[in-house]
């Protein structure tokens, strides 16, 4: 399973380096590096970014600045230049008692505060951390740190936040819980005494029906319902997509979908709303099965939920990926991105075109898919990473701009072997 903690991604394991590639890889885009990762900075981008209101783009890097061993973590700002560069700056770097190895996507809150999440030392004791950025008048940031998770007993691993309209933050732990299955939690701000962390769902012990591991991006509806999904669980063990509804001051589960391994998919990785209402995500394995890069699980798949009058929903798989076998996607890992056509873009930390240094399958690519008039969709490949200056792996999702081109990272390659943050002109 490939997900942002790979153990090859963390094993494998950056000055303004802009370059022009076009032609092989490129796919007839525009492919230009912001910045390479390594030069005294964060090493390993595994996550996504996020524009703020002036254009520049904030992300993590899992380990860094180099110095002290690899260091624990960074946030980092990248702000464009006149000339068309980018620069960037270590906005935070984490110090291991405050949180290590960030690797969540960041948000920003109204008030341009940035929230994530990150590991902390010692499993069963402090396993986690959510943390805040709080922009100063001085053009620095102060950290702190939200809430500190304790494991067994209410979590451990938080992945990725979502705000509600009340500034309260809600998020997932992989693992942790009553049962070591995971958790759903929000914390909730107190004047007086701080942020107060309240479990909205704790999984059961496998096998469980209800999901286990919960994992990747969740989101809510207009009405304040909560939607995301498990790597592990349900009727075939393999991952499911769930709903929690508020009653009174409890929540309430429902399994709104059971992936069934094989063709169906298997081990989903979050879920964003699109812009017909229906629920979208994508799948780590399952799919196509008859390809030599991922000849037993599959290499993924882009699936979505419809939902249907009598409260039930139907699920759609949009596309299969093929691996490296005809220069295709494989394995995505991160959350679907729309543009304003309604065309739906993500990265593959894996797939395209067979290079050296990579995995066996592939250095990662950028993918489409846009819809047709009778349905369907068709998948192309955006980009195909080179293990060159252009990176390698990219485990997070695209950012689109106004223009609609994409911004990213690659958590690997680049100028020092450390990762990239990367555009695609389109």
């Amino acid at each position: 399973m490939l997900n942002k903690r790979y153990p090859a991604v963390r094993a494998l394991l950056l000055t303004i380096l802009v370059i022009g590639l076009a032609g092989t890889g490129a796919w007839g885009q525009t492919f230009k590096v912001l910045h390479s990762f390594g030069n005294g900075d964060g090493l390993i981008p595994v996550a996504g970014q996020v524009f703020d209101a002036k254009g520049n783009l904030y992300g993590v890097t899992s380990l860094g600045p180099l110095g002290n061993g690899e260091g624990s973590g960074t946030v980092y700002q990248l702000t464009p230049n006149a000339d068309g560069t980018w620069s960037e700056r270590v906005l935070y770097a984490f110090n291991g008692s405050d949180g290590l190895e960030p690797d969540s996507d960041l948000i920003f809150d109204p008030a341009g505060n940035l929230y994530g999440t990150a590991w902390a030392t010692g499993y069963g004791s402090h396993v986690g951390v959510v943390y805040r950025l709080t922009p100063n008048s001085n053009d620095t940031w102060t950290e702190s740190t939200l809430h500190q998770f304790a494991g067994d007993s209410d979590g451990g691993d938080p992945d990725e936040l979502a705000l509600d309209a009340a500034g309260n933050i809600y998020g997932n732990t992989r693992f942790g819980g009553l049962h070591e299955s995971g958790t759903v939690y929000s914390l909730s701000r107190n004047q007086a005494s701080g942020w107060k962390e309240s479990l909205l769902q704790v999984f059961d012990a496998y096998p469980s029906m209800s999901g286990s591991s919960p994992y990747g991006a969740i989101t809510f509806d207009a009405n304040g319902n909560l939607y995301g999904t498990t790597l592990g669980g349900g009727t075939h063990q393999v991952g499911v997509v769930y709903k929690l509804t508020k009653q009174g001051n409890l929540w309430q589960e429902t399994v709104l979908y059971n992936f069934g391994g094989g063709t169906d998919g298997e081990t989903p990785v979050g879920v964003v709303f699109g812009p017909d209402g229906s629920l979208y995500g994508v799948t780590q394995g399952g799919g196509y099965l008859g390809t030599a890069s991922c000849p037993f699980l599959g290499c993924g798949t882009v699936f979505k939920l419809t939902p249907k009058s009598d409260g039930t929903w139907t699920k759609t798989t949009l596309y299969a990926f093929r691996g490296t076998a005809g220069h295709d996607a494989a394995t995505p890992v991160s959350r679907i991105t729309f543009d304003r056509a309604g065309n739906l873009y993500s990265t593959t930390g894996v797939g395209g075109v067979t290079r050296s240094g990579c995995y066996a399958y592939g250095c990662g690519t950028v993918f489409k898919l846009t819809p047709s008039t009778g349905g369907g969709y068709t998948e192309s490949v955006v980009y195909t990473f080179m293990n060159g200056l252009d990176g390698s792996t990219p485990t997070g999702p695209v950012v689109i701009d106004g223009a609609g081109n994409l911004y990213g990272t690659a958590a690997l390659g680049g100028a020092f072997n450390y990762g990239v943050a990367f555009e695609i002109m389109q």
